[in-house]
């Protein structure tokens, strides 16, 4: 249980950073904080679906072909004294631990529909 609690805090941490820093700069402008928090909201949402969305993409193996081909370049001027891998191999190596994705996104849908909110509140 502590395990699964952990991978929540880095995540709520810097939503919690980027939607205070975005809301007290739109503060500072002159702006009502509901403005403002409805920004930091929006840009928490953006951030962290944007991220999600990339992740479950990786996940789904859009990006195999041009990883491989980067580090199998990167493998080719700096050589080691390993088996090299062909692409059917890494991709399976890949699929094996696939990221997490759940929590950005849920924080991200979260942080959507408050700034709808907030949004639609302050009008």
């Amino acid at each position: 249980m502590k395990k699964q609690n952990s991978k929540w805090i880095k995540p709520l941490l810097v939503w919690g950073i980027v939607v205070s820093a975005v809301a007290l700069l739109q503060y500072m402008k002159g702006f009502p904080i509901w403005h403002g928090l409805s920004d930091g909201f929006f840009t928490g949402a953006v951030f962290f679906l944007g991220i999600g969305g990339f992740r479950l993409a990786s996940n789904a193996g859009c990006f195999d072909l041009i990883s491989y081909s980067v580090s199998h370049t990167f493998r080719l001027h700096h050589p080691k004294d390993e088996k090299r891998e062909d692409f059917f191999t890494y991709r399976e190596r890949r699929r094996q631990t696939p990221y997490e994705t759940g929590m950005l996104i849920c924080i991200g849908a979260v942080s959507l529909g408050l700034s709808i909110l907030l949004v639609a509140v302050g009008r």
